[in-house]
């Protein structure tokens, strides 16, 4: 009777271990939630500096850091896949195929956004045209680029999707939260100039992701701490 006993302690023991390693994923750890936080939040607040204090970053798009965001991503997915293997959760694997997912998008659009003006504007000098702007108050006619029209909002639009998925799926009431925040504040965007897009989509990364993955971080570090107790 007693090693039944003890059987079926060790037994519960290892189930209980296996829950909390399967529930430990990047998602719920709230390190991926930080990242995609601060990345995005860093990227909006770098535009909106651009436009507000005319700062000539060359090269740089701060928007290119979404998709540097990409090799850490992979790296924690990596990661969380060799420590769980005895623990694995369907529900992560999906996870992670949605957030791996929503960065190869992220990429791709900003990809997209960055390719397709001189693509346009290449087009259309082969043909023999170009794309003018006309001051209305004095009649003056000047050249300008082709541009995609707020790229940030649409950008916003795919913040909320993997957000939601995980904030409604996991019963994470703060990535839920973030979500609708993201939502409100891509309505907002689509009434303001392009210097403003910037300034809410950086709003957007720090409820939409940091916020709560401060929140994650300190529920998974104390049910952590309660753990190493037991």
């Amino acid at each position: 009777m007693a090693e039944k006993q003890l059987s079926e302690q060790e037994s519960l023991r290892l189930i209980t271990e296996m829950i909390q390693k399967a529930k430990a994923g990047v998602h719920e750890n709230g390190v991926g939630a930080l990242l995609w936080g601060t990345t995005v939040g860093i990227a909006g607040f770098l535009g909106f500096c651009k436009y507000q204090f005319n700062i000539d970053y060359a090269w740089f798009d701060p928007w290119s850091l979404c998709a540097l965001a990409l090799i850490p991503q992979a790296y924690l997915v990596h990661q969380e896949r060799k420590q769980q293997r005895k623990a694995k959760s369907h529900q992560q694997d999906l996870l992670n195929a949605v957030w791996s997912i929503y960065g190869l998008s992220i990429f791709l659009m900003i990809f997209y956004f960055n390719i397709i003006p001189s693509a346009t504007a290449a087009i259309l000098k082969a043909n023999g045209e170009e794309i003018v702007r006309r001051n209305i108050a004095t009649g003056a006619i000047v050249s300008t680029s082709p541009n995609v029209f707020s790229s940030l909002s649409l950008l916003m639009i795919l913040y909320a999707i993997p957000t939601l998925i995980t904030g409604i799926g996991m019963n994470i009431k703060s990535m839920v939260v973030g979500g609708i925040i993201n939502i409100i504040l891509f309505f907002i965007s689509l009434y303001v100039t392009t210097q403003y897009d910037n300034l809410l989509a950086g709003f957007v990364g720090i409820f939409n992701w940091f916020i709560p993955g401060l929140i994650l971080r300190k529920k998974y570090l104390k049910a952590q701490q309660q753990q190493l107790h037991v």
